[in-house]
């Protein structure tokens, strides 16, 4: 089977893995605060904000797809990538 959304890894029939459901989130010890920050003007969902120029980024989960593609975009490896197990079914957020 396909992807049943970006960040969830479907279950195949006649395997008992679970599904899980990829978020990104910025480690502020590794985050330089760069600016413009790349991966809030690369990302494809929107999800990331500043409060002011100056103040680290932040992932908004609801938006977030787990696409993962923000992790390529930042220079300095501050974004993690984490893993909720779901039921495979697509949803936003946690």
């Amino acid at each position: 089977t396909g992807l049943a959304h970006p960040g969830v890894r479907a279950q195949l029939p006649g395997l008992r893995t679970p599904a899980f459901m990829k978020r990104a989130l910025i480690s502020p010890a590794r985050c330089l605060s760069c600016d413009p920050c790349a991966i809030a003007v690369n990302c494809p969902m929107g999800a990331i904000y500043r409060e002011s120029p100056g103040d680290k980024p932040w992932i908004d989960l609801y938006r977030c797809s787990g696409c993962m593609k923000c992790k390529l975009f930042c220079p300095h490896g501050a974004v993690e990538e984490i893993i909720q197990p779901c039921n495979g079914q697509p949803k936003r957020g946690w």
